[in-house]
């Protein structure tokens, strides 16, 4: 083999060699180019989803706005009602002074009046007694006496006692929205006492007071080996049970209330 034959064949060496060089640089950037187009591609899925998470956010709070709209509505329908109630019982009453003052009013048309008075006081209790129906707990079915009220995007109420992750009604989720119109209602609404035999009623600023001193309240028997809770006004009762006979009880009367003195030794 001649040198001009060698010299080419080194010639041809060194340009696949750079041919092979220059195809793995591509090869190398290829790649590149295509986990650059996935980066891409899961930076606009990301973008995508975060887009379709603010439209679902903007939405829910669209549904808040107008769940708080519609209660602020209600709430000046109620206060537009009561005002027109006090002005027709402040009509009523200055008709009653005029016939009362007028001596030529007859007997039937005082009759008739009342009538009509007892028939306003009716349909007055009745819408009270509506309002408490929608105010009701629909787990425990009581009116709650704490406020703040619980209400889900639907516009269910639950009391703070029953309220869970899930409204008990449409079973959307409860979220942390309050009724105020829950809370007008309650405070402005008379309750039953919460204990069994009880059956007094207190406005909502008084019922817990009483609670405190309600003869009716649960308490626990005195005697440590024994877990019964009962109303306070049956404790008595309970201790003379054979299983707690054996205590030693003092037992005094002031004002009708029942004062427990226990002298106990285990």
């Amino acid at each position: 083999m001649g040198p001009k034959r060698m010299k080419i064949e080194k010639v041809e060496q060194v340009k696949y060699e750079e041919l092979v060089a220059l195809k793995t640089a591509l090869a190398g950037k290829n790649e590149k180019i295509e986990a650059m187009e996935e980066n891409a591609a899961n930076d606009r899925k990301k973008q995508e989803e975060t887009i379709e998470n603010l439209k679902l956010i903007r939405d829910n709070l669209g549904v808040e706005v107008d769940n708080h709209k519609m209660e602020i509505t209600n709430l000046k329908h109620i206060v537009d009602q009561a005002a027109n109630e006090r002005k027709k019982q402040e009509e009523t009453n200055e008709n009653l002074k005029l016939m009362k003052e007028n001596l030529g009013v007859e007997v039937d048309n005082d009759k008739r009046e009342i009538k009509n008075l007892k028939k306003k006081l009716r349909e007055s209790e009745n819408i009270v007694d509506q309002l408490k129906e929608k105010i009701e707990c629909p787990v425990c079915l009581e009116i709650p006496q704490t406020v703040p009220v619980p209400v889900c995007p639907n516009g269910h109420i639950v009391c703070n006692e029953c309220k869970g992750n899930a409204c008990p009604t449409c079973r959307v989720g409860m979220g942390d929205a309050k009724s105020l119109l829950a809370v007008t209602v309650i405070e402005n609404i008379e309750h039953k006492c919460k204990f069994v035999d009880c059956e007094e009623i207190f406005p909502f600023d008084k019922i817990e007071e009483h609670a405190k001193d309600c003869c009716h309240r649960t308490v626990s028997c005195p005697q440590s080996k024994c877990n019964v809770i009962v109303g306070l006004s049956k404790l008595l009762d309970h201790l003379n049970d054979a299983d707690c006979s054996f205590l030693p009880v003092t037992i005094e009367k002031v004002s009708d209330v029942k004062t427990l003195r226990f002298n106990m030794t285990e």
